[in-house]
């Protein structure tokens, strides 16, 4: 099967933004909503082909709904336009096959577009798993595992790339 070109995954998410934005999704308006929909459907009529890609629908449902990762308003407005384009897949073409096609090409694309932040959303869960109920771990949201993250660099590194690029700086205003 032939990979999506750049103008095809551009033309993709030019569609599924104006589904975002101009969907009338009647009572099924929330991402919970939406996610029930796109399972009914998948089970009803998408066959293995979105059967498969339901995890990864419940990835993102899951960490867009996490109110301590904050997720940036622009990528939740992305993730919601995408599930309202799945709503509205099956509606707006003719086979059941062509819709599935078109929902699972969604799928894909929505997860190669969010691969990073569902990484880090997995290591953020994992962490806060393993802090539990403990009041002295100070990881409880996403500001505090950035945090983390970068204390963590600067130990495994030994402060090295921070005072690297301190030098670097300093040297290029001595230099002028």
């Amino acid at each position: 099967m032939n990979k999506l070109t750049a103008t095809d995954k551009q033309k993709f998410r030019s569609a599924i933004a104006s589904a975002g934005v101009c969907c009338e999704t009647g009572e099924s308006g929330t991402l919970d909503d939406l996610l029930e929909s796109f399972r009914e459907n998948a089970v009803n009529t998408g066959g293995e082909l979105l059967k498969c890609r339901l995890g990864v629908l419940e990835q993102v449902h899951t960490m867009a709904q996490d109110p301590d990762w904050s997720l940036p308003r622009l990528d939740r407005k992305r993730i919601t336009a995408t599930f309202r384009y799945l709503y509205s897949a099956p509606r707006l073409t003719i086979s059941p096959i062509e819709s599935s096609l078109l929902g699972a090409a969604a799928i894909d694309l929505m997860q190669s577009d969010c691969r990073a932040e569902l990484s880090s959303f997995e290591e953020f869960c994992d962490l806060r798993q393993k802090a539990g109920d403990d009041p002295s771990f100070a990881v409880r949201t996403r500001a505090d595992w950035l945090r983390f993250k970068r204390d963590a660099l600067k130990r495994d590194n030994g402060g090295r790339f921070f005072g690297m690029r301190r030098s670097r700086l300093s040297r290029s205003i001595l230099n002028r």
